[in-house]
């Protein structure tokens, strides 16, 4: 199987999980990611982040992670439960990509690949807990997930 190199470009990350979702879930990963994205960007909670990040003392990877696993929790909440199992840590990479190309702006600091990694994990942890995957299971599908990213090291 070929290993796609990881490229932590917020920007990248978008385009390489929107790339990867199949047709039968596209539809339901763009009405997801358009929710979020809202969520993120909307004028009533865009300067919440902005406090947030000035606030933030802990790490930065793991505040954004679990920052979108709550989100995606809250919209799965929002979706009466109907959102597929197969588009949320799709939709939660791409809008994790999303705001860390937000914090990059706001910044003015790029985040670097570990930054990236770090939230990955963290998101895909917190997700994998929340919907009660068994923890096996639970580090089969953290490794898998991570190392279709982080490429041969």
């Amino acid at each position: 199987m070929d290993q796609k190199q990881f490229n932590a470009k917020p920007a990248a990350i978008a385009e390489d999980m929107a790339a990867s979702v199949p047709k039968e879930f596209q539809e339901a990963f763009a009405r997801v990611v358009k929710a979020g994205m809202k969520v993120i960007f909307s004028e009533e909670t865009h300067e919440d982040i902005i406090q947030m990040l000035n606030k933030s003392e802990g790490d930065i990877g793991e505040m954004l992670g679990s920052q979108i696993a709550s989100l995606m929790a809250m919209l799965y909440q929002k979706s009466n439960q109907t959102m597929p199992g197969e588009v949320i840590v799709p939709a939660g990479t791409y809008l994790l990509a999303q705001a860390a190309e937000f914090l990059e702006t706001v910044t003015e600091e790029e985040m670097a690949p570990e930054i990236i990694a770090q939230a990955m994990q963290t998101m895909i942890d917190s997700l994998m807990r929340g919907f009660g995957v068994d923890p096996q299971q639970f580090g089969q599908i953290s490794e898998q997930a991570l190392s279709q990213y982080q490429g041969a090291e």
